[in-house]
């Protein structure tokens, strides 16, 4: 039951994320004081979507800027802006965000990402907890 919590939790801060980011992006148009119409047969450059990948951890008042894609078990560290695209397993941080290290071996990395673990059952995620929560990386491998 805690991990049906967990997971629960990582998808409406996800959401919540999301939500912010949308609301971020909208905030920037005018509204008022004779510019409503400033944009009528007009449109706003489009940089593209913001995609997030699985197992991902996005600290606290990050910035991910439009068109960028955070890899598979990135880690975003606290008031980062992210402003290029970010590889699996890694770890950034800063405005602009860079990388400060990999998070596992270029081997690891390949091996987690052909594992594909949040495609698992629960049934399979929960016999395997203690190996994904722990550094036994190994024996899902």
């Amino acid at each position: 039951m805690q991990l049906f919590y967990a997971c629960l939790n990582n998808l409406l801060n996800n959401l919540l994320l999301q939500l912010r980011l949308q609301l971020h992006i909208l905030s920037h148009d005018i509204f008022e004081n004779g510019w409503e119409n400033a944009m009528d047969g007009k449109t706003y450059p489009k940089k593209g979507d913001i995609n997030i990948g699985n197992d991902v951890w996005i600290g606290y008042n990050a910035t991910i800027m439009a068109g960028v894609t955070i890899g598979d078990g990135a880690i975003i560290a606290t008031n980062s802006t992210v402003v290029k695209d970010v590889l699996p397993y890694s770890i950034v941080g800063g405005n602009p965000a860079i990388s400060i290290k990999k998070r596992f071996s270029d081997d690891t990395i390949e091996k987690l990402l052909e594992l594909k673990w949040w495609n698992w059952t629960i049934e399979k995620i929960t016999k395997n907890v203690h190996n994904l929560t722990g550094n036994k990386i190994d024996k899902l491998i």
